[in-house]
């Protein structure tokens, strides 16, 4: 069975966290970004992505 892994924006590290001890043929990882961050203020586009 899969696990569903949350993963939020600022806790991107496959080595701390959450992604430690995933396994990408097991685990679905879930990325959400909430519009506010995104609307909220002029980011750089490589920033946002």
């Amino acid at each position: 069975m899969k696990r569903i892994i949350y993963i939020p924006f600022d806790h991107l590290h496959r080595n701390f966290g959450a992604l430690k001890n995933a396994d990408p043929s097991h685990d679905l990882i879930v990325m959400v970004e909430s519009a506010r961050m995104t609307t909220g203020r002029q980011w750089h586009k490589e920033r946002l992505f």
